[in-house]
This record gives C-alpha cells, sequence and structure tokens, in this order.
C-alpha cells in the first residue's frame, strides 16, 4: 500500500536548481526536461576537474589563454619598442576588448551570412568602426579628427587614403574617420582572432609582402573594391617605427595611377605617452591630390605633407629622419 504521493518527477514537472548568488545567497530556479537532459550530459563527464583535465578541455583553455593573455602580450612587447613609457594594463585590457567584441560580432555576422545568405559587409565594416571608437572612449581621451570637410569628396567617389604608420593606434585613427574605405593590410592581421574574421567578413584586403602572387591578388582586390564604390586605406611606410621615418612605398600610388582616382594624405598624431596616460588621439586629413598619374610626384608631395604636419604636433617623435 502507498504511503504517500510518489516523489518522482515526471517529464513535464520542473525540477528545482540551487544556485550560488552573487554573494553567497541561495536562488531558486525551475529548469524544464531539456535542461535537465543537458546537466546529466556535464554529469556524465566527471567532475569539473576531470572535465578540465580532459583534450577538449585543454584545448578550450589553451585557446582562451593564447587569444586573451598572449596576443596582448605581444601586442604590448612590440609596441614597447615604439614608446617610452607604456601601461602595461591599459594595453592588455584594450587588446582583449577589441579581440571580445570583434569575435562576438563575427560570430553573430558569420550566423547571419551562413544561415540566411545576408551581405554583411558593409555591416562588418561599421561593427570595426563602432568597436574601434568605443575603445577611443573608453581608454584614451578619445580622439580628434581635423580637415573633415576634405572628407566630402570621398562620398561620391572613392579614393586612396594614405597615412604615416607609427602604432596600432592608427588603425583606430583611421576608423575614426568614418569613411567607407576597406583596408590593405598584412595576412597575419587577419589570423588575430576576432579582429581578423571581421576584417575578412568587411572584404578588406590581404597581403604578403614578399609573395608576388599574393601582390598580384591584392591589385585585383582593390580594383574590385573601388569598382564596387569602396575607398582604400594604405600604410605606404609598410611597417610602423616612430624612431625614424620610413620611406613610402609605391603601391598605393600604383593603385592611383592605374585607377586614375585621387589620393588623400592623412597624418595621424599618436603621441608620445598616449599608452601611459591615455592621451588624446589626433588625425589631420589633408586635401587630396587629384592628379595621379605622375606617380612619383604624388608620391613625395604625400610624403612632405603628412610629415611636414607631424612636425607641427606637440611631443613629436625626437631625431625622427625622412627619406
Amino acid at each position: 500500500m502507498p504511503v504517500g504521493p510518489s516523489t518522482a518527477p515526471s517529464d513535464s514537472a520542473p525540477i528545482n536548481l540551487w544556485l550560488p548568488g552573487l554573494w553567497g545567497a541561495s536562488k531558486t530556479v525551475s529548469a524544464l526536461p531539456p535542461i535537465r537532459t543537458l546537466m546529466a550530459l556535464f554529469e556524465d563527464m566527471g567532475s569539473p576537474a576531470s572535465f578540465l583535465h580532459s583534450t577538449l578541455g585543454a584545448v578550450l583553455l589553451l585557446g582562451l589563454f593564447a587569444v586573451f593573455f598572449v596576443a596582448p602580450l605581444l601586442t604590448w612587447i612590440e609596441e614597447r619598442r615604439q614608446f617610452k613609457r607604456m601601461s602595461f594594463v591599459r594595453t592588455m585590457l584594450v587588446v582583449q576588448t577589441w579581440i571580445f567584441f570583434t569575435t562576438l560580432e563575427a560570430i553573430h555576422l558569420s550566423f547571419l551570412k551562413a544561415v540566411f545568405g545576408v551581405d554583411v559587409r558593409q555591416r562588418a565594416h561599421d561593427s570595426c568602426q563602432r568597436i574601434a571608437m568605443l575603445i577611443m572612449r573608453t581608454y584614451f581621451a578619445g580622439y580628434e579628427v581635423r580637415g573633415k570637410e576634405h572628407l566630402q569628396g570621398t562620398i561620391n567617389q572613392p579614393v586612396i587614403f594614405i597615412a604615416n604608420h607609427q602604432s596600432m593606434l592608427d588603425v583606430a585613427a583611421m576608423f575614426s574617420l568614418g569613411v567607407k574605405a576597406a583596408w590593405v593590410a598584412k595576412t597575419t592581421v587577419f589570423w588575430i582572432p576576432g579582429v581578423g574574421w571581421l576584417m575578412s567578413l568587411a572584404g578588406y584586403v590581404s597581403v604578403s609582402r614578399k609573395n608576388k602572387t599574393s601582390i598580384k591578388r591584392m591589385y585585383a582586390s582593390c580594383k574590385d573594391c573601388v569598382y564596387a564604390g569602396w575607398s582604400l586605406i594604405l600604410f605606404p611606410q609598410g611597417t610602423r617605427n616612430r624612431r625614424r621615418t620610413l620611406p613610402f612605398k609605391d603601391g598605393a600610388f600604383n593603385l592611383a595611377a592605374e585607377l586614375g582616382i585621387p589620393v588623400t594624405p592623412v597624418t595621424i598624431h599618436v603621441p608620445e605617452d598616449v599608452w601611459h596616460k591615455g592621451t588624446k588621439i589626433i588625425t589631420t586629413v589633408h586635401p587630396p591630390i587629384l592628379d595621379t598619374q605622375d606617380k612619383e610626384a604624388v608620391k613625395a608631395e604625400s610624403f612632405k605633407t603628412i610629415l611636414s604636419n607631424l612636425a607641427t604636433q606637440p611631443g613629436k617623435v625626437e631625431g625622427a629622419v625622412s627619406r
């Protein structure tokens, strides 16, 4: 004879779970059968300790460690070569924030593209800009764009933006222009988790500078971007260096001459104490060079325009020489 109602839960009955609150208080939540089944699967894995020692757990932890510690650390080491004083914490937070939000947005846009066939190129580009601006406002004293009137001509006609390159923050500075432009960047940049994924979704152009096949593909991709109504952004110095002024390479000027589009020089002033005190970054847009057929003349004029403006900024790099 039964002595009371059965205590076995039915398939539709909720079960109660005890969860620790934020400060140790207990909370009770209801779990439907699918959640209970999922819990059973986790229980089959064993204790959390055994799971962390499993192959999957080890790979996940190693990946997270590499993404959120190793990548920022490498960035700090690289930037440390360019700046005398840096905040390790600020650098780590900037890179971690950049990777975190670009990863979330890349996953979101990849889902839309794969499942619904959505063209996400413009959305990915806009996301790159928003994340860069978020970082500038959160970890630095903001940014300033001078010469905005010179951007009016880029609304209806693609141009090639070229700028000096001294820091990874140059990327955020160029995003502050708010223009529809595809980046031309080294292939290794596209390997960065989150950041590289979002750049690929935005249709940015990769290039391996010592690979002739890659360079040819880069030229073809740049032409496709321009024909599609996108401007281009390049750092003609090729690599960042604050200690001496590197000469401009020919790629951007070859493209401008072949496509017959203007070149717009941009000066990026990144203060020496930007990583230490979070000082504001100033970006100056110069008048576009409309006639770009004489490549050497355009290169010389661009170099002079960009570097002469940089020399007038406070806190300029000492001992910089032009070549």
